[in-house]
């Protein structure tokens, strides 16, 4: 190993002008650059959020010539050694660089030589890392090639040891990077001058010391970082609830917030383990967006929708319909779910038939709803198939016909539905379409009760507390209204009502259930006090 630096290695730079610009030219050696060192590079665009890409890359005498611009030089270690920063300012970098990294991880990249060097910083000392040396991973998220020696300072332990740079060895960088950005004018291991002491130091668990005033959550992310095991780090998409952590409590520190444990989804957040970078980036919004942290939801959300995923485009739509995170807005809605059914969400279909269904940000149309319905229902949308049902059993702007309602419940009861089952339950308890029939009834209610639709257990209590086909039973009743009970406080709609800040009344399930309790509560009561 060669002799230790204060930072990676440094090549010869000059100033020069591109297109009326002023730039900064780097030159570096051929045989100093990797066979592959710019393919990480072809997925990203120009003006890519968290990678910056040179202005241009020539090569001549037997040197690559890159022009970056002059506003974007500085790199994140040179920055560092001439600035303290407050702790709300390394905050600032920090989430940026988190962020980012999680980013090229998305993407099945590894930065094999992850250093304060491989940051540079814009004209409003935004990070961004640097194109080259990223590596496509493979399967077990380990680069082919060996990290370059002028990063020892930063380099894990197992990497320090000879095994290939990996997503956890990039963690263990960033850790160190942390740490850089919250110690004033230090760089790791400042002290020691000799590569085997760093070395033997790193290997025996030896780590930098910490301000006394660093905030606890901030060591802690850090401290889980640099883990020794690799299998003791954090996955990269986990870093977020760490900074969603750290923040919290610098709120907390500023009275912004009361005392309040973080959600136990941050503590689990998953792995990022798609070939397909468009499913990782999901994967990210959605751990944002179960933090609460809907802005950087929303931000995921666009880049995996940029990277062609349905799912993504639709649930940004979902944010414009319901005003999570930005301004509601059904126009801007309308647009997004077209978008998302274009690129093939069937949710997104299903979601503007509800547009037309329910009159909301467009006029009300029934025979617009059923078309569209009926293109989610035949792209597997058994939701769309019901429905359909509804719409031809209350007969709203078409006649009431319940060959169709029968029609469609049966699609829609094929696919598994609970609540198609129920309905079709209704059907027979009360002659509609079909000859009247109690003991169908009775089979559609337990079924649909058994898949856990509040109807089916609302409707079983009716028949109990009635008497209806089976022995009249009202603490039967009181069971099955108290399962419904149960079922509406906790069902997923009810949550999906509350996270979408949607202004509704009472749960109608949740209101019938407990008017029916009530009723065969005070009978029951009424026959064991005769």
């Amino acid at each position: 190993m060669q002799k230790p630096k204060k930072g990676p290695k440094q090549y010869q730079e000059s100033k020069g002008k591109l297109d009326g610009r002023d730039v900064f030219i780097k030159e570096i050696p051929l045989k100093d650059l990797d066979d592959d060192w710019n393919k990480g590079m072809e997925m990203f665009e120009d003006s890519d959020k968290y990678v910056h890409k040179p202005c241009t890359t020539l090569v001549y005498d037997n040197k690559a010539l890159i022009i970056t611009n002059h506003s974007e030089r500085y790199s994140l270690f040179d920055f560092l050694k001439h600035r303290k920063l407050k702790f709300l300012e390394c905050l600032k970098l920090a989430e940026p660089i988190i962020s980012g990294l999680i980013y090229l991880h998305c993407h099945n990249l590894v930065y094999c030589s992850l250093t304060s060097s491989s940051i540079i910083l814009d004209e409003n000392n935004t990070p961004k890392f640097r194109g080259a040396g990223l590596i496509k991973v493979g399967s077990n998220h380990a680069a082919s090639k060996p990290a370059s020696e002028d990063a020892f300072r930063w380099m894990a332990p197992e990497v320090l040891k000879g095994d290939p740079p990996s997503f956890k060895s990039d963690i263990f960088s960033l850790g160190i990077i942390l740490w850089e950005i919250l110690v004033d004018e230090a760089y790791p291991y400042k002290e020691a001058k000799d590569a085997a002491l760093i070395k033997e130091c790193v290997l025996g668990g030896y780590r930098d010391l910490f301000p006394p005033d660093t905030l606890p959550s901030y060591r802690k992310l850090i401290e889980n970082c640099w883990q020794h095991d690799p299998n003791d780090r954090p996955d990269s998409i986990g870093l977020l609830g760490f900074i969603h952590a750290v923040k919290h409590d610098m709120k907390k520190q500023l009275g912004e917030v009361e005392e309040a444990s973080i959600p136990n989804i941050i503590k689990h957040p998953g792995k990022l383990n798609h070939k397909d970078p468009a499913d990782n980036l999901f994967d990210v919004a959605k751990y944002c967006f179960k933090m609460g942290e809907y802005g950087k939801a929303r931000t995921w959300y666009e880049m995996a929708a940029e990277k062609g995923s349905a799912s993504a485009a639709y649930e940004v739509a979902q944010m414009y319909m319901y005003g999570i995170g930005v301004e509601q807005d059904y126009d801007e809605a309308k647009k997004r779910y077209e978008t998302a059914a274009s690129i093939g969400s069937v949710d997104a279909v299903y979601a503007i038939g509800l547009m037309y269904n329910y009159d909301c940000g467009v006029e009300q149309n029934y025979q617009k709803a059923i078309e569209y319905y009926q293109q989610a229902g035949n792209k597997g949308s058994a939701m769309a198939l019901y429905r359909i049902a509804e719409i031809y059993f209350y007969g709203d702007g078409v006649e009431r016909d319940d060959q169709k309602t029968l029609e469609y419940l049966n699609r829609a009861s094929k696919m598994g539905l609970p609540c198609a089952i129920e309905l079709t339950g209704y059907m027979y308890a009360y002659g509609r379409g079909v000859e009247q029939n109690d003991s169908k009834a009775l089979s559609c209610y337990y079924k649909a009760a058994r898949e856990g639709c509040a109807w089916g257990m609302i409707s079983l209590g009716n028949m109990y507390y009635d008497g209806t086909f089976v022995c009249q039973d009202y603490e039967e009743a009181m069971e099955w209204y108290q399962k419904a009970i149960d079922k509406s406080k906790s069902n997923d709609l009810c949550k999906i009502h509350k996270e979408y800040k949607l202004i509704v009344g009472p749960d109608k399930h949740y209101m019938n259930a407990l008017h029916g309790y009530e009723k065969a509560r005070r009978k029951n009561s009424a026959m064991n006090h005769k």
